[in-house]
């Protein structure tokens, strides 16, 4: 009877959110799927009441994985209309597009197709315009936030971010403990919303707007966040916990699951799932709540005058990738896949040595050449890789960082080391434009070196902060055997040289610090 009630409710729900279906003459493009925008919000950030706000991770709000694996994002023209072409060669293409920051939603495009996103507040509503689909069914992840989740995050979300949602204060000595209740009551109502999702799925068969195969693709989604939720708390939590058991092949079935039907393949099973977003829920867990965890840590902390003004305790992700290359919890392009993101991590957290090492590992362990091709274009990984830091400034002339120090001989110079995604960095560009209208161009210079790896981003910083033909952009940041020995591992970072280019201080005041102006003075009264 119980599930009947809900069965009429949300068949209710359902029929009154359908529309009217309407097919609009767009010439279908071979492998191609046109995304029109219409004056798309930021999404990419989100403010909760009482002011606290969210980033996601890529500043962006379009996000898919490309016909070779490799996750590419896309930010949206805000408040303007857009368009992007996305190429390919597979019959069906996911979409994710950002909501709230912290949430996704996801769309399966067929080969061709041209759609529209119009948007309701920040609530994206995609419209295909070559051919009659159900809305509701391909809105279904939107559909579905107001169905089950009242217009709320879902509850992975809520698990893995409990300082936004539990209420709980960080400083209380029962944080822990408070955690531990707050993360199982998710599980709880996660299980809860899955019967319900399976009610709502056929519902929906019921009257003809998605088939079964549709049904358990989109429930297997619910059912991956249900399992990610339930390993984590049988593994530990806590990032730095030591794990309490060791993962099999039988933690990733989904066994004598009615609602998914039998035979349910492992989660971890064939490359067929390898382009959708599900899959990679599961392998992002794996790498970040398993494997990172079975590696020992690495501390280390800046100290500026004294004081800590930076740290780190990272993975040592040498024994990740070694990990991950023995491990037959995994295989094929699910193996190639953590291996890339042990590489990557290498290449931003490594010293030089090992750097070259993993990367030559990589290509040795790794057939797949058009992953070992993105590598080597994300990094600069040329052979003609030396010892030299290469930079390229605004105007787009290229020189040596050494040849830059010597073309200022007889000024004083203060260097900032930065980028554009670093938010310290930021904060003090407005304290640095003050100085570099404080001091005579002739006696001081400003210059600035980013270690950015998007270069459009690097311009559009610099453009917003003024700086131009004082900047300039590392273009081998990881295979300089210079920029390593610099020892510069966290930014900003700031250097003051006298007049004949001889570092006076490698550890320099911040802009914002007041001890600074007393060492430019000393500086120009040298000269």
């Amino acid at each position: 009877m119980h599930q009947r009630l809900i069965f009429l409710l949300i068949f209710a729900l359902v029929i009154s959110c359908i529309e009217k279906e309407e097919t609009v003459d767009a010439t279908p493009l071979p492998n191609r799927i046109v995304l029109l925008f219409d004056h798309p919000p930021v999404n990419h950030k989100y403010t909760f009441e009482g002011g606290m706000y969210t980033l996601n991770a890529c500043n962006c709000e379009i996000s898919f994985f490309d016909d070779q694996g490799h996750l590419q994002n896309y930010a949206l023209a805000y408040g303007n209309e857009d368009t992007l072409i996305i190429t390919s060669r597979r019959k069906t293409v996911e979409i994710g597009h950002a909501y709230k920051a912290m949430d996704v939603l996801y769309y399966q495009f067929q080969n061709g197709d041209t759609v529209l996103f119009s948007y309701d507040g920040l609530k994206p509503i995609a419209k295909i315009l070559n051919r009659s689909v159900s809305e509701f069914a391909l809105n279904y992840d939107l559909n579905k936030r107001k169905i089950l989740d009242k217009n709320d995050f879902p509850n992975l979300i809520k698990f893995n971010a409990p300082f936004f949602f539990s209420g709980s204060d960080v400083q209380s000595d029962n944080f822990v403990f408070d955690m531990d209740i707050y993360q199982r009551k998710m599980v709880e109502e996660a299980q809860g919303k899955y019967e319900k999702e399976n009610v709502l799925l056929d519902s929906l068969i019921a009257i003809g707007q998605v088939s079964a195969a549709e049904k358990k693709h989109k429930l297997s989604k619910s059912a991956i966040d249900l399992k990610i939720m339930q390993l984590r708390l049988e593994l530990g939590n806590r990032p730095k916990q030591s794990l309490q058991r060791e993962l099999t092949a039988a933690d990733f079935y989904f066994e004598n699951d009615a609602m998914l039907g039998e035979n349910t393949n492992s989660l971890l099973s064939g490359d067929s799932a390898y382009y959708f977003h599900g899959n990679y829920q599961i392998l992002d867990f794996l790498f970040y709540s398993y494997f990172n965890r079975k590696a020992d840590r690495i501390t280390s902390t800046l100290i500026e005058n004294g004081q800590a003004q930076a740290g780190s305790n990272m993975p040592d992700y040498t024994q990740v990738y070694d990990s991950i290359y023995n491990s037959h919890l995994i295989d094929g392009r699910a193996k190639d896949y953590l291996l890339i993101k042990s590489v990557e991590s290498i290449m931003d957290q490594s010293p030089y040595d090992l750097r070259m090492r993993y990367f030559e590992k990589f290509k040795s362990d790794v057939k797949d050449t058009a992953m070992i091709d993105f590598l080597t274009s994300k990094y600069q990984m040329t052979d003609d890789a030396g010892y030299d830091m290469l930079l390229i400034s605004m105007m787009g002339d290229t020189t040596t960082y050494d040849e830059l120090i010597k073309s200022r001989l007889g000024k004083a110079i203060y260097l900032d080391f930065w980028a554009s995604w670093c938010g310290p960095c930021i904060k003090e560009m407005p304290a640095s434009k003050e100085l570099r209208a404080k001091y005579p161009a002739q006696k001081m210079e400003f210059l600035y070196i980013s270690s950015d790896i998007d270069i459009e981003r690097w311009r559009t910083a610099c453009e917003k902060h003024e700086l131009d033909e004082s900047s300039y952009l590392i273009i081998n940041t990881y295979t300089s055997r210079q920029w390593d020995e610099m020892g510069v591992s966290y930014i900003p970072r700031y250097f003051l040289f006298d007049r004949n280019g001889l570092i006076i201080n490698n550890y320099a005041p911040r802009p914002s610090d007041k001890k600074l102006a007393a060492l430019l003075d000393k500086s120009i009264l040298e000269l």
